[in-house]
């Protein structure tokens, strides 16, 4: 049976969401849309290894959502990119997250196209 999604959605989510890291990271953009920091700084709000979480906001990056800035060293600060075409639908997407049976949905989609992390 297919999973009943609204297209702009499951447009969305193919697009955008790679992994479950890149959904956490997404829906705590959205809730707090001028966080930004290291992938440590990250990995502390998140609880996810900071190797993992660069990967995600590299992925976020390519797609226009977050923006990256190269800081002291070698280490890189990324926040959202407040000028993205995708920031009406990250806000979308973060408010049909707000209930568990939406959540199963999103969950099912990905789980569908393979992603397993």
């Amino acid at each position: 049976m297919p999973i009943d999604l609204p297209e702009n959605l499951a447009a969305f989510v193919d697009e955008v969401v790679h992994s479950f890291v890149t959904w956490d990271l997404l829906i705590g953009f959205a809730k707090r849309p001028d966080t930004s920091g290291t992938p440590a700084t990250f990995s502390t709000l998140l609880g996810r290894p900071p190797a993992e979480l660069a990967q995600a906001l590299d992925h976020l990056t390519s797609k226009g959502l977050v923006k990256r800035q190269p800081i002291a060293g070698n280490e890189i600060f990324y926040e959202v990119n407040q000028a993205s075409p995708l920031l009406p639908m990250l806000k979308t997407f973060a408010a049909f997250n707000e209930t568990q049976e939406n959540r199963l949905k999103v969950l099912s989609r990905l789980l569908e196209r393979g992603v397993h992390r």
